[in-house]
């Protein structure tokens, strides 16, 4: 049976840009919960293969059932050398009360798989060597540019001060080279008892990060319903600080209701969904969008879906969709193609540096599936803990 494009109606003048290449976000854990269903999966037709092949140079790191070690796999599916994680130093600083676990454990990994941060703030090559440290005193975990060299942190002044609680303060973005002290890039928020700040992209081949704020009325939703909705987007010059865009978007209490914003690796693309809780399921409150970034021209509207997040190249994105949102498809945006479907909830959990390759966790049995370039699927792992990517 053929796929059925995802594209909505929209007006003239985007469905005049179709046709033009315009070049080259997450799931609530509370509404998770909602989404559990089978695992079965299969793959619609889709079209033809796009974006760069595969390299097996590039990898992902994903956790089982071994604490002492976690596993590699390449984007051709191949297992590669597993990553030993080394044990905890002797007196590691940590909040008081909290129990270290014998052995430390991975923050995040580098888009291309290359350098893995340990909790110890320790810059770590895949065979384990120390490439650089960064100071837990620095502040909040970072996000891995997509060069993997660079990283963007959210930090406040007297941040080495903090021992737990709630950060209070205005929140700083910062530009981490390993190795160098942190820059000051901009003030982009304000951390507080009621608000957040997140990166959601860090580019340095854009040279932007985008940001999202999140006000005293999505975190008290949030406590109650699981919707952690966006409340504020910025996209911020790296060089200089300068804001280059900034959106609101509302936040309604009746029914509850408020915008997921998923950004592509190099910040060039934002989709907006607007999600309502008036009922369990979740279900999307009108179409979807995606914006252009920084104009925040409107180059695409689809019909409702939830956006999980962009391809490495921009030219796919994986969305929750049918009845209560209980199943994940990808899709080529531009067209409204389907490139795979699976049966069951799943939630992105990496991309393909610069390509259109994604890897799914499915959300029931929690096994990785890859999905490759030519919108074939295969799975490549089973009962995976964390998967380090995203």
């Amino acid at each position: 049976q053929a796929a059925k494009p995802r594209t909505a109606a929209v007006s003239m003048e985007v469905r005049a840009m179709r046709g033009t290449p315009f070049g080259a976000g997450l799931l609530a854990a509370a509404i998770l919960s909602w989404l559990l269903g089978a695992s079965a999966c299969g793959r619609a037709p889709g079209p033809p293969p796009v974006g760069r092949p595969a390299p097996a140079s590039d990898l992902v790191y994903y956790s089982t059932g071994d604490p002492g070690v976690v596993n590699a796999v390449d984007w051709t599916g191949q297992p590669r050398t597993p990553f030993a994680l080394p044990p905890t130093p002797r007196g590691m600083p940590h909040y008081p009360g909290e129990t270290l676990p014998r052995r430390l454990w991975i923050d995040s990994v580098s888009p291309d798989g290359s350098k893995i941060l340990l909790g110890d703030g320790s810059i770590r090559d895949r065979a384990g060597r120390v490439l650089a440290t960064l100071a837990a005193t620095d502040g909040l975990r970072p996000t891995w540019a997509d060069s993997s060299r660079h990283l963007c942190q959210l930090t406040t002044p007297g941040f080495a001060l903090f021992t737990g609680g709630s950060l209070t303060g205005p929140a700083q973005l910062t530009w981490v080279t390993p190795g160098s002290r942190p820059r000051v890039v901009a003030t982009v928020g304000q951390f507080g008892f009621t608000s957040s700040v997140d990166v959601l992209a860090c580019s340095e081949q854009s040279g932007v990060a985008v940001i999202a704020d999140r006000t005293a009325s999505g975190v008290t939703q949030a406590a109650k319903t699981g919707l952690d909705p966006v409340t504020t987007l910025l996209v911020v010059r790296i060089a200089d600080g300068s804001i280059l865009y900034q959106r609101s978007y509302p936040v309604s209490a009746a029914p509850i209701s408020g915008y997921v914003v998923a950004v592509s690796p190099d910040g060039r693309y934002a989709a907006e969904t607007n999600l309502t809780l008036a009922a369990r399921p979740a279900a999307p409150g009108g179409p979807t969008v995606i914006r252009e970034l920084p104009s925040g021209a409107v180059v695409m509207t689809l019909e409702p879906l939830w956006v999980q997040g962009f391809s490495g190249d921009d030219g796919r994105i994986v969305v929750s969709a049918g009845p209560g949102l209980a199943a994940t498809e990808v899709l080529e945006w531009r067209t409204g193609a389907v490139v795979w479907t699976a049966g069951a909830s799943s939630v992105l959990a990496v991309r393909q540096p610069g390509g259109s390759a994604l890897m799914v966790r499915d959300v029931a049995n929690l096994d990785l599936w890859l999905v490759a370039a030519d919108g074939s699927a295969r799975q490549v792992a089973w009962s995976v803990g964390g998967v380090y990517g995203l």
